[in-house]
């Protein structure tokens, strides 16, 4: 059988509301939106538009504080969000993995001379530290139905079509492409999760609307993620396309839709591509020729062999806690970071950190594959497979770029985490409710054996 080793809790979460579930469709009835829902999917929402900071009495806020905080006390106060809270699955290594942050944060603060009081202290610990690791649990407290999940899910899709519209824009007048992103890698690795998730909720659709709705995402992200020239996006989007399709064929609605799925994407690549030529000047087309003949600073020998041994050297002598920062202003301007998120984050918070980080990718794909395997609910399977696809684009991409490691794009994959983690133990809930365990390789064989008892008997 499946298992997560955490609490047993992970079985036995109390829904939000007593309403029974409908056999049929496996959700629960809908019903309207809660206040602290709708608090946190305008906090998700804003996250990549409003990033303005204020003061206030010397320390710097922004638009997230102003609803992440007031929803931190509301959940504080009300008993029935606060033990779902502490019922997350994998609440301990959670901790864990923020206190080690904490700790790395505040000994390199320290040696900047940073820390002024420790009010100052405190809310630079929550926002560079806990901020986005706090849309984990409350998205698993707040959320916790197939309409919850499908809620979150069109607002994800909402903050991508817009992300795209403007990177678009910006790419047809001329401008860096970056939408609302500080630079384009960024703009690219954000994209490279509803890319997947488009195409996998466009495969089970509610109505026709949906479809239509999820396949313009579809065109308008993947016409975006081209403007945005990143060649580790555009490779781990390649990858998760393989990845969705291996995962689709597993399942019996996937084998049916593999041919279209072939077909329809691509139809997509084909005519993006042929826009990309017809309408693109010269300028623009020949960094794509560039990813057979790199410059000096994108070539991944050179970062390798020149500038990750320096990287290396830190981590070497700061094992436990790394040294604070992976910008080395020796290599210059645009080339002083290792352009890998993995060793970005070791360098920034020790090895034990990035420890901690990759086993929350591992558990988030674990998670994914097991809604996909066990669910009988067919709309759920569908986005588990794009969202396993998303961290496997993400994961590559992050090869060659700071992408898991920039805090605005770790935002998003916790969101993806508590989606899969929602979604897996309402799986688990149901499968154990109708006594309908997970098929495993024996249990082909389970038939044969009864037989075989009962001739013995």
């Amino acid at each position: 059988m499946y298992s997560y080793k955490s609490p047993a809790a992970l079985t036995t979460v109390p829904a939000l509301s007593s309403e029974p579930w409908n056999a049929r469709s496996l959700s629960v009835r809908r019903r309207r939106l809660s206040i602290p829902q709708i608090w946190l999917l305008v906090a998700i929402f804003q996250v990549p538009f409003f990033r303005s900071t204020f003061s206030i009495a010397g320390v710097q806020y922004d638009s997230t504080d102003v609803l992440l905080l007031p929803l931190l006390l509301y959940l504080a106060l009300n008993r029935s969000l606060r033990s779902r809270f502490f019922r997350t699955p994998r609440l301990g290594l959670w901790i864990a993995y923020g206190a080690i942050l904490s700790i790395a944060y505040l000994r390199f603060a320290l040696e900047m001379d940073w820390i002024s009081s420790p009010v100052a202290a405190s809310f630079q610990l929550y926002r560079y530290a806990w901020k986005p690791l706090l849309f984990y649990p409350l998205i698993f407290a707040v959320f916790q139905d197939r309409q919850g999940l499908k809620i979150v899910s069109h607002v994800f899709m909402l903050i991508a079509l817009t992300v795209a519209i403007m990177g678009i824009q910006q790419g047809y007048s001329g401008l860096a492409v970056t939408g609302p992103f500080g630079h384009k890698n960024e703009f690219a690795g954000f994209l490279l999760i509803p890319v997947s998730l488009a195409l996998a909720l466009g495969c089970y659709p509610a109505s026709s609307k949906e479809r239509i709705f999820y396949g313009l995402c579809f065109l308008l992200v993947v016409r975006a993620l081209l403007f945005s020239q990143s060649r580790g996006a555009i490779a781990g989007w390649f990858v998760s396309l393989l990845c969705f399709g291996v995962v689709s064929a597993y399942t019996k609605e996937g084998r049916k839709r593999l041919p279209l799925l072939f077909l329809g994407a691509l139809f997509s690549v084909t005519t993006i591509l042929a826009a990309v030529v017809f309408f693109n000047k010269g300028a623009s087309l020949s960094h794509y020729h560039d990813l057979i003949a790199p410059t000096k600073a994108d070539n991944m020998t050179w970062r390798v062999q020149e500038r990750w041994p320096n990287f290396f050297q830190k981590i070497a002598g700061n094992p436990w806690l790394g040294v604070g920062t992976d910008v080395e202003p020796s290599f210059g301007r645009d080339t002083n970071t290792p352009h890998n998120a993995y060793l970005a984050m070791a360098v920034k918070s020790g090895i034990p950190s990035l420890l901690a980080f990759l086993s929350f990718v591992v558990i988030a794909l674990r998670r994914s594959v097991f809604v996909i395997r066990s669910s009988r609910d067919k709309w759920l399977r569908w986005p588990a497979a794009g969202i396993l696809s998303a961290i496997v684009a993400l994961s590559i991409h992050s090869l060659v770029d700071g992408i898991l490691s920039n805090p605005l794009t770790q935002t998003f994959f916790w969101v993806l985490l508590a989606w899969s983690t929602v979604a897996a133990v309402n799986t688990r809930n149901e499968n154990r409710a109708g006594g309908n365990a997970r098929r495993t390789p024996c249990s082909a064989f389970m038939p044969v054996f009864a037989r075989y008892s009962a001739l013995q008997k």
